[in-house]
């Protein structure tokens, strides 16, 4: 089916939207975990220590 199908969409520029975001999911993915990776330990315990933080605002238990 390759071989009938192939040379219609052989000179689209469509193609080139799948790439395109391809290309721009992998880019977002990289950032996200490079700074994940690069942050600072001292900022995971702080955000970790949150749910075991008293709540000094008053609010009802």
């Amino acid at each position: 089916m390759g071989r009938l199908i192939g040379p219609m969409f052989e000179n689209s520029p469509l193609l080139l939207l799948p790439l395109a975001a391809l290309a721009i999911f992998l880019g977002v993915f990289l950032v996200a975990f490079a700074r994940t990776y690069l942050r600072g330990k001292s900022e995971y315990e702080a955000v970790a220590a949150l749910p075991l933080a008293d709540d000094d605002q008053g609010g009802a238990k």
